[in-house]
């Protein structure tokens, strides 16, 4: 998304000087026409102080080219003569304007702010890249501010991005404002629609979350990511039915998608968990079991539906032998059939959580599941195999 501007002598363009020009002034200006940057700003500096030329819109002119062409060199002798070259050219641009009465710079300035503009983008480009995002969506924010002030332009693409770079900061406020200023501009994009919505169901308000899902998708109306957030917030609200005819339509979309199963096994999943009568439960199981095996045979090293496979199995085995365990102590037979049930899933758990295993060795929780069923099951060499593995990855 980085913005390149081809600029040809944008900075040292410009009118000539007259004779009566302040010497400094002219000074400025011959420097930085020869690339000698510092002795530029040396010169510059004076003259926006001096009473002949502080409210000269020329003086803040060449001032704004001065410190645009220190941000915009790759000589390392220069880098570092000014702290924010960039924040300092925008402000004497907005100064030279503001000075600027008879309007002889104002054309050049707005052309020069809007590549100022350009730069604060890339900059929330880098920023973003290298994940401090507070900066970025500061950077963002000027970048369409400066655009929509000077040149009447609104730049979607940076409203949007200022709002994204502050939900990455954890800012939640700020990004909400951005990403409604965003879809007020239609920005075309369907993550502003399902960030909008995770932000407000984070604040609670999963109605109001709900609202911007559905203006999602008027605009992109089968769109897996629009309709697994929709189905979300309706497992939230406890509306089933809701979400499980969202689940068909996902899969109905792209049934050879790996990732669109997981998503619908781990939904099942979740409204499983939510249930009370075992005899849905067992139903939500069995769906969960379908598309997490559907995920695994369209991608065999996909760890986390074989993860949650073996979870689904272990949580069941858990259900069942406290079911068991809540049997009165004379109904013996009944407990040692649902003992041997709870079992049995346990039996089916290990060998997906194995796969898990094998697929991300290092991961505690697989790790751990294993041992608790090898130990179950009486498997001892499994266990102490297992076991060792553990302690090594927990440092003991």
């Amino acid at each position: 998304m980085k913005r390149v501007a081809i600029v040809t002598a944008l900075i040292l363009a410009g009118t000539a000087f007259s004779m009566a020009q302040n010497h400094k002034v002219v000074s400025a200006y011959n420097y930085l026409r020869k690339g000698q940057l510092d002795k530029a700003m040396e010169a510059i500096e004076p003259a926006t102080e001096h009473k002949k030329t502080e409210n000269d819109a020329k003086t803040w002119y060449y001032r704004g080219n001065v410190y645009l062409s220190l941000h915009l060199t790759e000589e390392e002798e220069y880098k570092g003569l000014a702290e924010n070259p960039l924040n300092e050219a925008y402000d004497s641009y907005k100064k030279s304007l503001e000075l600027d009465d008879k309007e002889k710079y104002t054309d050049d300035v707005k052309d020069r702010l809007q590549f100022v503009s350009e730069q604060y983008f890339n900059k929330g480009v880098n920023k973003y890249k290298g994940k401090e995002y507070e900066t970025a969506s500061e950077a963002f924010e000027k970048a369409a501010n400066i655009s929509e002030e000077y040149k009447n332009q609104k730049d979607t693409t940076a409203v949007y991005y200022a709002g994204n770079s502050a939900d990455l900061a954890g800012n939640r406020e700020r990004a909400l404002n951005f990403y409604k200023k965003a879809e007020e501009l239609n920005f075309d994009n369907v993550s502003l629609y399902t960030s909008m919505s995770r932000l407000y169901s984070a604040q609670g308000d999963t109605a109001k979350a709900l609202d911007v899902i559905k203006e999602g998708r008027k605009k992109y109306e089968n769109n897996f990511d629009i309709i697994i957030t929709e189905t979300n917030i309706y497992l939230a609200q406890g509306d089933a039915e809701k979400a499980l005819d969202n689940l068909k339509i996902a899969v109905e979309q792209d049934s050879t998608n790996p990732d669109i199963w997981f998503a619908v096994g781990t939904n099942y999943d979740n409204m499983m968990k939510k249930q009370e009568a075992d005899s849905i439960k067992k139903m939500m199981m069995e769906e969960a079991v379908n598309a997490y095996q559907k995920a695994l045979e369209l991608k065999p090293d996909y760890f986390k539906p074989a993860f949650n496979l073996g979870a689904v199995y272990v949580n069941r085995a858990a259900e069942l032998q406290s079911m068991a365990n809540n049997l009165p102590l004379s109904e013996t037979e009944k407990y040692e059939k649902m003992k041997k049930r709870a079992d049995s899933m346990l039996q089916s758990a290990m060998p997906m959580l194995e796969k898990a295993h094998k697929i991300k060795p290092e991961d505690i929780n697989t790790m751990t599941s294993l041992k608790e069923i090898y130990a179950r099951l009486n498997e001892k060499e499994k266990l102490k195999e297992i076991s060792q593995k553990l302690n090594e990855a927990r440092g003991e």
